[in-house]
Order: structure tokens, then C-alpha cells, then sequence
């Protein structure tokens, strides 16, 4: 799945408002018996953007995860 897909599935982005859906947490696979790399929208991720990102980077903390995921929402909104 695009991850474009994926954030307009997750995430609501209005003017000056970005409201996270509650169910983010477990589809972002955000608990301790899930390895964070080998979620969908961590998948997603490195495929749109081909990186090379240890996964510790990736789940050095979620906020940078979720800033990267906005900022891709209001570049396409203002590109569109």
C-alpha cells in the first residue's frame, strides 16, 4: 500500500489541527512485543523514501515518526 494511502487511512490533517485516530497506536504496532521495523506504515516508510535507516533510528521515538508522516500529508496537500 502507498504510504500516501496509508496517512490519509491514519491521520485527519486540517489548517492548523492534526488529530492522530486512536487506533494508530496499534496499527504503527507500538508495543513492547512488536518489532516497530516490520510494521506496515514503518514498511511503507523505507519503501517511499529508500534510506538506509537502522531500525533503532526508526523507533528512536514515535513524535519523529509521526512529524515525518504530517509533514509528507502537507507537502502532497500543498503540491495539490
Amino acid at each position: 500500500m502507498k504510504l500516501q494511502n496509508m496517512i490519509s487511512k491514519y491521520l485527519k490533517v486540517s489548517l492548523d489541527k492534526v488529530t492522530l485516530d486512536s487506533y494508530i497506536i496499534n496499527d504503527l504496532g507500538l508495543t513492547t512485543e512488536t518489532n516497530f521495523s516490520n510494521t506496515p506504515l514503518v514498511k511503507a516508510l523505507k519503501k517511499e523514501f529508500p534510506l538506509e535507516m537502522q531500525d533503532n533510528m526508526l523507533s528512536t521515538t514515535v513524535g519523529d515518526l509521526f512529524y515525518l508522516i504530517i509533514l509528507k500529508k502537507m507537502i502532497v496537500k500543498l503540491l495539490s
